[in-house]
């Protein structure tokens, strides 16, 4: 038998000797012996130490929203009792998330939220859902709120040093922001005539942000004939009146901005669609608009 042949026979049976040696030598760990971790797991972990975050939106409603967030037993096996978890407002988390973030984000008031300090994980689960209450109508729209929440004791079992807080970020909105296709005509009239330039059926294409200002106000932004924004209408925004779903157009830089007498400027809230017309300026140099704002998403 040539040397070759040799060593192609003995190959397999060295082959089978490391695998065997290796899998001898290689300890397996003992997840038995894991202590029990309670924590409030996100999807993925904040890489820089300032702690993990998630955001939330609610639409402002006139009874509280309810939201949850999960707190999880992590163990190889499930709990033998009841797991009582105790957690807090932390105002030292918010304050470290903030300064590594470099944000500024304040806590959210007291009146705008309710909540429990305590929850139990029953024997033979492995997480429960944690029900916060907000108040969203007494949330201010136009700040982001953190509410940083953190467990503080878990009846014996260890606290997460990486999930055992967690900051959230609340902001509202009202029911018709969103962003919209906006169709229609704009007059701009002067002495000498109709500006044909600017005035005319609105470009194809053009969309407008209504953002939320309250919960039945929002701005949004008008459009010349060619797309370009229309000057001298600064703070233009629509009231809804949700009784009857009629829509008043006001302008706080333009006092003279009204509803265009004789045309029903309304919502459908069925096909979530504005139709609006308003005016201003004195004769002869007017300006009017007959819009048709469709609901597009956010």
């Amino acid at each position: 038998m040539t040397k070759n042949n040799i060593f192609k026979g003995l190959l397999p049976i060295l082959l089978a000797a490391v695998i065997v040696s290796c899998k001898d030598s290689y300890v397996q760990p003992d997840f038995t012996k894991v202590s029990p971790i309670v924590e409030l797991p996100v999807a993925s972990l904040a890489g820089n130490g300032g702690g993990n975050s998630m955001s939330a939106s609610f639409s402002i409603q006139s009874a509280p929203t309810d939201y949850f967030i999960y707190v999880n037993y992590a163990a190889p096996d499930a709990n033998p009792s009841d797991v009582g978890v105790s957690l807090a407002v932390d105002t030292a988390t918010l304050g470290k998330f903030n300064r590594t973030n470099g944000s500024n984000y304040p806590l959210l008031p007291a009146a705008d939220y309710s909540l429990s300090n305590s929850i139990t994980i029953p024997a033979g689960q492995r997480k429960v859902e944690y029900h916060i209450k907000f108040n969203t109508s007494l949330i201010d729209p136009s700040a982001t709120y953190a509410l940083p929440l953190k467990i503080v004791n878990a009846s014996g079992a260890t606290v997460s040093s990486n999930f055992g807080s967690l900051t959230l970020l609340i902001g509202v909105k009202n029911i018709y922001d969103g962003t919209y296709t906006i169709k229609g005509q704009i007059t701009r009239n002067s002495a000498t005539g109709p500006d044909t330039n600017l005035g005319g059926f609105l470009k194809s294409g053009l969309t407008t942000k209504v953002g939320t200002l309250t919960a039945t106000s929002s701005p949004f932004s008008q459009y010349w004939r060619d797309g370009s924004a229309t000057g001298g209408i600064d703070g233009l925004f629509l009231t809804v009146n949700p009784a009857t779903n009629a829509v008043t157009i006001a302008s706080t830089g333009n006092a003279t901005l009204k509803n265009t007498p004789g045309y029903n400027s309304r919502y459908d809230p069925a096909t979530k669609t504005f139709y609006l017309a308003f005016d201003w300026g004195t004769a002869p140099s007017t300006r009017i608009v007959v819009d048709t704002l469709v609901y597009k998403g956010q």
